[in-house]
């Protein structure tokens, strides 16, 4: 029974046939894929608790560029700008200190979502 019944050409034309990508990938491509997944398993083996695992993202941020904000640096600049006389006690001052400090970090406004 060489001969396929109409269900089964049927079912070839129309379905979806799974293929690997790694069967169609470059040689460039496939260097990639080993290259990520190395880099994957040497995280997973450095990162084996969470505790480690933020250690080792906070790291590779720091390599990528990134710098660490904790929350509450820039009130604390602003307030001892105040202190120091480097800028008046007042609203539109600080306000004009916390964009331009903003800027300097590269943090931007969110948006605002009401509940």
């Amino acid at each position: 029974m060489s001969e396929k019944s109409k269900g089964q050409k049927l079912q070839e034309k129309l379905a979806y046939k799974k293929k690997n990508y790694y069967e169609v990938a470059s040689k460039e491509e496939k260097k990639e894929i080993f290259a990520f997944a190395e880099d994957y398993k040497k995280f997973l083996d450095e990162a084996k608790t969470e505790r480690e695992a933020c250690a080792v993202s906070a790291e590779a941020a720091k390599k990528a560029g990134f710098t660490e904000y904790r929350f509450g640096d820039i009130k604390e600049v602003i307030k001892n700008a105040i202190l120091d006389g480097e800028i008046p006690n007042d609203y539109d001052a600080a306000y004009a200190l916390m964009e331009r400090l903003a800027a300097e970090k590269g943090l931007t406004k969110a948006a605002v979502q009401n509940p």
